[in-house]
């Protein structure tokens, strides 16, 4: 089963988007033999939680919001995700608004597992609650039930979309895009993102057992992170500096988490932009 790391290269002063892009680029044809493998797309959607008028601060502060997230990935074309994140204050007042997160833990059938500690410079990242939309009429139905019998829950915040290139490298995939948020003329740059997917990953066949309840050893701990050594060793070896690696997500052991919404989850954590 593939694994998946993501990383994100943030638009600075001293380095354009496209420069970068292209540095991304020559490394992975140059350093790696790379052959083409065509166009992906991603859009990402992020909405924020309209602060309920009774709020009250705690200890002088007031609750971080929750955030809702929308994700579309070409190379996934069976479905998008939707994610809501978990507020990071140790203690939380009660909301109006949930109603929307105990839905999308419904729909997704299982408890909310706890996160791992996580790699990335985003230290308030928490795993949020997931689930996968069938795409396209549902997601955007749901879009469109968000925007409109929710809206009052939920304040829109930015659209982020993609359109890069793929490259095979023996045992990898990676994918690279400059991310852009706006339309036209008004389409601003925010960054380079990269998908390093590592095609050997974890044995399959095993993953798939464990899955319809066939296998009852799954795959150990130090398999995962052998894997994630793998593909930080990859990415290691491009040289690329100022980079920011994903959070690492819960779920790790189990492969329906790690190969889909463990997927989406390193994109939310990357693409909620301050």
């Amino acid at each position: 089963m593939p694994l998946t790391r993501v990383y994100f290269i943030p638009e600075s002063s001293t380095s354009a988007s496209s420069t970068t892009l292209q540095t991304v680029i020559d490394r992975v044809t140059k350093q790696f033999v790379a052959e083409p493998m065509g166009r992906w797309s991603l859009e990402h959607r992020l909405m924020r939680e309209t602060a309920p008028p009774t709020q009250v601060p705690q200890n002088d502060k007031l609750p971080s919001p929750k955030y809702l997230q929308i994700l579309s990935l070409s190379h996934h074309p069976g479905r998008t995700w939707v994610g809501i994140s978990k507020p990071s204050q140790p203690q939380e007042l009660k909301r109006s608004s949930g109603t929307t997160e105990q839905a999308l833990a419904d729909a997704n059938g299982s408890k909310e597992r706890q996160a791992e500690r996580p790699l990335s410079t985003s230290p308030s990242f928490s795993s949020p609650t997931v689930i996968a939309v069938p795409s396209p009429s549902h997601s955007e139905e749901f879009v469109h039930l968000l925007l409109t019998k929710m809206g009052p829950l939920w304040t829109p915040r930015q659209t982020l979309v993609s359109r890069g290139l793929g490259f095979e490298a023996g045992d990898f995939r990676v994918r690279v895009g400059e991310v852009k948020q706006g339309q036209g003329t008004t389409q601003s740059t925010k960054g380079v993102i990269v998908e390093v997917e590592w095609v050997a990953g974890i044995d399959e066949a095993v993953v798939d057992r464990v899955g319809e309840g066939q296998e009852t050893e799954q795959p150990q701990m130090t398999d995962w992170e052998d894997a994630y050594e793998v593909t930080n060793a990859f990415w290691d070896e491009l040289g690329i500096q100022g980079a920011k690696a994903a959070a690492r997500v819960a779920g790790m052991g189990d492969g329906e988490r790690i190969s889909t919404s463990g997927v989406a989850t390193q994109y939310f954590d990357l693409l909620r932009l301050r």
